[in-house]
């Protein structure tokens, strides 16, 4: 009897040492193990023990941003689902959906953003930004930095923007990441 009182105190011991597991990590956990990336994009966890924070790199295999890598920063609150992981781009780029800031313009990351949307569906929309960036008629009066980007996208409709890509695979390596 007393060998099973010692055991239980043990286990006791063992539970209240290993930290709490949050809604919001269980939710991840469950994401990240249902993500399935193409090759055009991998998931970098800084620390492994974190899966709150990590990055996303992007390399476009298409489109105007072809040949680019670009890196997005997630940072997940405890709210999460019922709130939107913040993303940012490490990377100054010439993109109408992204800010100065680094932040990304994505409807399903503000006001379209709904608990059952995952972290894979994020990523996928960051990607298509890439792919078929959006015009001024879907952004919001935030990004008001973006207008020059908007109006060469525009000009050059389909067609490759030349301040985009003459630079940009030389540059795409070396550009300078934000802190």
């Amino acid at each position: 009897m007393i060998k099973l009182w010692s055991v239980k105190k043990n286990e006791e011991a063992a539970a209240k040492k290993r930290p709490k597991v949050t809604a919001a990590q269980l939710r991840v956990q469950k994401d990240l193990t249902e993500l399935d990336l193409p090759s055009t994009m991998k998931t970098v966890f800084p620390d492994p023990t974190d899966v709150l924070n990590f990055t996303l790199t992007i390399t476009p295999d298409e489109g105007i941003y072809k040949g680019g890598v670009f890196n997005f920063s997630f940072a997940i609150k405890p709210e999460y689902p019922h709130e939107p992981p913040k993303v940012r781009c490490k990377e100054k780029i010439y993109h109408p959906n992204l800010d100065l800031e680094g932040n990304v313009c994505l409807n399903i990351l503000r006001e379209d953003w709904k608990p059952v949307l995952t972290l894979s569906s994020v990523m996928i929309g960051i990607q298509y930004l890439f792919l078929e960036p959006q015009v001024p008629s879907l952004m919001p009066p935030i990004m008001p930095s973006n207008d020059l980007i908007i109006a060469t996208l525009m000009t050059h409709s389909t067609k490759t923007p030349p301040k985009i890509s003459d630079g940009l695979a030389r540059h795409s390596s070396t550009m300078s990441s934000r802190p």
